[in-house]
């Protein structure tokens, strides 16, 4: 039994200045549906196609801030008809790129048809070049921490609040994870026909700017590229910053560290390993997860109505002398959008496993201390990895709501109540062992 893959690429890069549809970046509160000028750096659907024994699957990786306008049912179903491969055998990923076209249901803009179809036909033909290209493979498995690059910035904001917790809850809400995981697909004569990589860190070098970008992620695979086709899965970084934050300089640096890391990593050794087994298998669970109470919902409403009137007459900006008003006013609207979702939010948990690799993909920005507890419940080399099948919003552990801050802001980026990223991290752990016993059983 040998193990074919296959790797491909499509330019999903949007018209500049939006070529006559309305598309928005993700803005700062104060203007929320940006409007974005140039394309400073390409966007692209990368894929990699897996097969052995007759079973196959891909992973589809999309230079996007996320899905919530049901993209990835969209791509499930145009790659069912051109590989006639179930759901179940395909992961779509967004590298979490926040300078690209709003999708994640945060601005409430609508996104235009034409643009959705452009992403549904663009992941597409990466799947199928991939699929075409499919040759055999085996696989090499490294990993290393890149230090200096990342840091928690929930345990850093909020470092006094942090006193409320227990010294076991405070260790476990600062941890960061460092690891830069690297997976290289070799043909028989050692070269590389695709290489992917993990790392948990948010792409917001560059975020609500008026252009178009993949951020550092899009400068890293640039490097990597000139000598392989490449793949980013973002992890567990609902709560990881880059350290160099602000600008384009800040983009390139972060995008060459870690193209650099990879690229040391590969040519190591000792940091690679050959890793047996080739069966590709997957599985997938959805979930339900509770979302947070809002207390007082007609007294927010009424609130808003008086707001409103006296907003109308002061628009709001970096410097407003009346900010502290309309920044009230964005606090209720988003707390009544979430009042207005269902008590329960629907999460599919999707483990793909390619030869000796898990991949476990959530759809929610994941705390690291949940990553490692899905990582370490595997019995294997596994990558945990955010922004797949969909997007919820932040989910990170009961202790984060008792300090408080961004990640945990009654709104549609935090709408979980909490434990619901409990609920989640067990579901997903006992998913992975009900997948490690069918593999057992063959």
């Amino acid at each position: 039994m040998e193990l074919r893959c296959g790797f491909g690429k499509s330019d999903i890069s949007p018209p500049p200045d939006g070529g006559g549809m309305d598309l928005r970046i993700l803005s700062f509160w104060y203007d929320r549906a940006g409007r974005y000028g140039e394309v400073r750096d390409p966007l692209y659907a990368r894929a990699a196609f897996f097969e052995s024994a007759g079973e196959a699957a891909c992973i589809v990786a999309l230079d996007l801030i996320g899905d919530a306008v049901g993209l990835t049912a969209r791509i499930r179903e145009r790659v069912n008809d051109i590989l006639a491969m179930p759901a179940e055998r395909v992961m779509v990923l967004c590298t979490h790129a926040h300078a690209t076209p709003e999708t994640i249901g945060l601005t409430g803009h609508p996104v235009h048809e034409a643009w959705l179809d452009t992403l549904v036909t663009g992941a597409a033909e990466a799947v199928r070049q991939a699929a075409a290209d499919a040759e055999p493979c085996r696989v090499r498995l490294g990993e290393d921490a890149l230090h200096g690059v990342v840091h928690n910035r929930a345990a850093q904001w909020e470092s006094d609040r942090m006193q409320r917790l227990g010294p076991t809850e405070r260790e476990r809400y600062g941890i960061l994870d460092e690891a830069l995981r690297v997976a290289a697909f070799l043909r028989d004569d050692g070269s590389e026909a695709g290489v992917l990589f993990n790392f948990a860190c948010h792409p917001v070098c560059v975020q609500a700017r008026d252009f178009i970008s993949a951020d550092w992620p899009g400068a890293a695979l640039a490097l990597l590229e000139r000598d392989r086709p490449a793949m980013f899965l973002n992890g567990a970084c609902g709560d990881a910053d880059p350290v160099r934050m602000k600008g384009t300089e800040a983009l390139e640096w972060t995008g060459r560290a870690v193209a650099d890391k990879v690229a040391e990593i590969l040519s190591d050794p000792d940091a690679m390993a050959d890793a047996d087994g080739c069966a590709v298998r997957s599985a997938r669970k959805v979930v339900r997860l509770p979302r947070r109470e809002i207390a007082d919902v007609e007294g927010l409403e009424r609130e808003a109505r008086e707001l409103e009137t006296k907003a109308a007459a002061a628009p709001p900006g970096p410097d407003g002398a009346d900010n502290a008003l309309h920044e009230r006013l964005f606090d209720i609207r988003e707390q009544l959008a979430v009042a207005r979702m269902p008590g329960t939010l629907p999460a599919e948990i999707h483990l793909l496993a390619v030869g000796p690799l898990l991949v476990a993909g959530v759809p929610v920005e994941l705390a690291a201390c949940l990553g490692d507890d899905i990582r370490h419940a595997a019995a294997r080399p596994s990558w945990v990895v955010g922004y797949a099948n969909g997007y919820i919003g932040y989910c990170v552990p009961r202790a984060s709501y008792e300090v408080g801050g961004y990640e945990t802001t009654p709104a549609r980026w935090s709408p979980l109540a909490p434990g619901a990223a409990e609920i989640l991290r067990d579901e997903a752990v006992a998913l992975v062992g009900q997948f490690a016993q069918r593999e057992t059983r063959g």
